[in-house]
């Protein structure tokens, strides 16, 4: 029996049978975290820590108090995670041993369970992320079910460039976002910049997301920017965004131009501008509100630049005249 304060010796096998036993079980766990403690973790403490009540779904592995879950969200005991990566690490390394690993079902599953265990201690192993994109490419895991998988690291470590680049791998096929995908993945951009300020990667796949969206959402789309505007403005990426978002916008509008009549293209430059002025008023009013931010100088900048190209883009007005007859100058007095 292992007392309580001394860091416990565990089988990192066991760990990663653990954890993926636990997340199998409850596929709605959402959030995942560390607990620093220096002895095993058991269900009273973590009940506790949470501020739960006893009568809340729990469970804990019986891995000496290493592997826990309480109301949809697991945790690990800090001491456990040397073993558990080394373990899954190594688990990854057998696996692909073989030539054609995912044509095994044993290996697959066996790939499957350390690549999960591995990324939710370190998410920033490209590596293993392209193991688990090969799982998903053969049918051991479906795109969903890893994107449920994605976003639960994601609550531990928001800021991974590896993790957002995979997410835009497994929606790589979608030319236009459904209303619900759009929604699920800004709220995960959301997420991420709440958990993590000044968060450049998840602004980065939020640009990427109104990319894939149609008129009707990125409306939508830039009702929800000003909202974050707000609430992250000393947050550059933030501002930036917005920048970006403008400019999108404006890219669409004036794209088919060249191939329009001379009155739809003057339309579309008067909407683009409308656009324009808008965001300038938003701006000047958040300038006014918060005075003394940097970051709400960014997107002034790209406002100049997106009102510089159209004014590049209207068309001239005035219609050339014949010159008339030259003057002769004063005749003689």
């Amino acid at each position: 029996m292992v007392e309580k304060g001394s860091a416990p010796v565990v089988d990192g096998g066991r760990l990663i049978r653990a954890v993926n036993e636990m997340l199998d079980a409850d596929p709605m766990i959402d959030e995942f975290g560390i607990i620093f403690s220096d002895g095993p973790v058991s269900i009273d403490d973590a009940l506790a820590a949470s501020g739960s009540s006893s009568d809340h779904t729990a469970r804990a592995d019986d891995v000496a108090g290493a592997v826990i879950a309480v109301e949809h969200k697991m945790a690990l005991a800090q001491w456990c995670l040397p073993s558990l990566l080394t373990a899954a690490l190594g688990s990854i390394n057998t696996a692909k041993q073989s030539q054609k690993w995912w044509e095994d079902p044993a290996l697959g599953q066996r790939m499957n369970w350390a690549s999960r265990a591995a990324l939710l201690v370190a998410a920033d192993n490209g590596t293993v992320w392209n193991y688990r994109k090969r799982l998903v490419e053969t049918s051991h895991v479906h795109m969903e079910e890893e994107l449920r998988f994605a976003a639960l690291v994601q609550s531990k470590h928001p800021k991974s460039f590896d993790l957002w680049a995979h997410r835009r791998w497994l929606l790589r096929d979608i030319e236009t976002l459904s209303p619900e995908a759009a929604k699920r993945e800004l709220d995960q951009c959301d997420r991420a910049a709440a958990l993590y300020r000044k968060n450049y990667n998840s602004f980065s796949h939020r640009l990427w997301v109104v990319q894939k969206m149609d008129e009707k959402q990125l409306e939508g789309a830039r009702e929800r920017a000003w909202e974050i505007a707000r609430r992250h403005v000393s947050d550059s990426a933030a501002q930036t965004f917005r920048a970006s978002l403008l400019a999108e916008r404006v890219r669409r509008i004036s794209l088919p131009l060249s191939h329009a009549a001379a009155e739809d293209g003057t339309r579309k430059i008067a909407v683009a501008a409308a656009l324009v002025a808008e965001e300038l008023a938003t701006t000047r009013a958040l300038m006014e509100d918060f005075p003394g931010h940097d970051s709400l100088w960014t997107p002034l900048r790209g406002l100049f630049q997106q009102a510089w190209t159209l004014a590049l883009l209207v068309p001239c007005q005035a219609t050339p005249t014949a010159p008339g007859p030259a003057s002769a100058g004063p005749g003689p007095a």
